[in-house]
């Protein structure tokens, strides 16, 4: 077990009640740990970075930001490099999960200049 939160897990922000990150604090607090409600289902996708190494390039953001229930979270990464994961993306309500996943892929990328 590790004690600390982990990448996937990172769907949990948008998908719950109360994220892992939430909870991990309440446990280090010694707070009570109330209820998770499931708000909807969620698929999270890393978004790595590819192509040559450099100073981070995203595109796609703007494709990206208009599919419905997508959130993007970037890791505050300023150097890409190929294999790294610079952020994630969390589909809620996802109805065909392979197809959203493939169009997510498809649209954000991030590379070096």
């Amino acid at each position: 077990t590790a004690p600390r939160t982990h990448n996937s897990g990172h769907a949990t922000i948008e998908s719950l009640s109360l994220s892992q990150f939430d909870l991990h604090l309440r446990v280090l607090l010694d707070l009570s740990l109330p209820d998770v409600r499931i708000n909807a289902p969620a698929i999270m996708v890393n978004v790595i970075g590819s192509g040559k190494a450099g100073k981070a390039k995203i595109a796609g953001l703007d494709d990206l930001s208009a599919l419905p229930d997508v959130y993007f979270h970037w890791y505050g990464k300023f150097q890409s490099k190929p294999g790294r994961k610079m952020g994630h993306v969390t589909i809620l309500n996802p109805q065909n999960a392979s197809e959203m996943v493939d169009t997510v892929l498809n649209t954000i990328q991030v590379t070096g200049e």
